[in-house]
């Protein structure tokens, strides 16, 4: 009976407030490769409203393969604000660069953030979507189908 009790009783959901806070981490989904980000969260009238830019920037030097090297950005919105996890909805544009080839990227995509118990400032980023990548080369079209790519981002 006192389990009953306690599940009746519980408060309301209280969604992580990013509102006004940024973040620095890393992610591959929109470059393809490893990559610096960073995040900024901004100020919207309701802690469930998450609104966000994310910019983004890669490079590899190598020298047994081609230089890579990569910018781009994107803009996200929540679409599901829960206690530890945030699912949003976005799309990014993106230039890539391996050797002498030249690529500009677009892509729509879906993306789960989680704040662990305990680590409520480090977010965990599952990340899925569509790449359309325009080249001199010609045009090459990815789905994220292999998994979804990661990323985390420690958020002041």
């Amino acid at each position: 009976m006192l389990p009953l009790l306690a599940l009746l009783s519980s408060p309301d959901a209280q969604a992580k407030d990013l509102r006004g806070h940024f973040a620095v981490g890393f992610e591959n989904q929109l470059s393809g490769m490893p990559a610096l980000s960073a995040k900024y969260a901004f100020p919207t009238a309701q802690s469930q409203l998450n609104a966000q830019l994310q910019v983004v920037a890669g490079w590899s030097v190598d020298p047994k393969a081609e230089d890579q090297s990569f910018f781009g950005a994107r803009g996200l919105y929540g679409v599901v604000a829960e206690d530890n996890m945030s699912l949003l909805v976005g799309a990014g544009l993106g230039y890539a660069q391996t050797g002498t080839d030249k690529a500009f990227r677009v892509e729509p995509l879906m993306s789960a953030e989680f704040f662990l118990f305990g680590l409520e400032n480090l977010g965990l980023t599952l990340q899925w979507g569509l790449q359309l990548e325009l080249s001199s080369g010609g045009t090459a079209f990815r789905s994220m189908g292999s998994g979804a790519a990661i990323g985390a981002h420690y958020w002041f």
